[in-house]
């Protein structure tokens, strides 16, 4: 994995972790403003500027017997603008963490993440991309990227 092959879950991961608050019993839900440099993966390259915002929300709670379930969730829509082009390019985004206990003491924990980027304005076939990432319990594992 190249380390720009996902350059957009970086601020959508970054997000989850810094959302987390010490110990909650009731849900967490801010909006954060975004801006960040990217780039075309599936088009022709371009540098683009990508502003937008991220909702977040965040629980994590306890039940009687001590176990713990947390919860985090965020949302991510981002417009860019190519800095070679000035082309529109827009940026859809989800993703969620879940981790809890159980009365064995077992952890169970799922993460899936999902990217759409779509190139307004289509100059080429398949200059639109997306990507997701899927691990469950169980070791169910997706990943998965593409041109469309």
């Amino acid at each position: 994995m190249t380390s720009k092959r996902f350059w957009w879950f970086a601020p959508l991961a970054i997000a989850l972790v810094l959302a987390v608050p010490v110990a909650s019993q009731a849900a967490t839900s801010v909006i954060v403003p975004v801006s960040f440099p990217g780039g075309d993966l599936c088009g022709a390259g371009e540098p683009i500027a990508f502003d937008g915002f991220m909702h977040i929300v965040y629980n994590l709670r306890t039940d009687a017997t001590g176990n713990y379930h947390e919860l985090q969730q965020a949302n991510a829509h981002y417009a860019g603008v190519g800095l070679v082009t000035g082309d529109t390019f827009i940026v859809s985004a989800a993703g969620h963490i879940f981790e809890g206990t159980s009365n064995g003491g077992s952890t169970t924990l799922s993460l899936t993440e999902h990217v759409e980027q779509i190139h307004l304005g289509e100059t080429t076939r398949l200059d639109d991309s997306y990507a997701e990432i899927v691990l469950s319990p169980g070791g169910y594992d997706i990943e998965q990227e593409g041109c469309r």
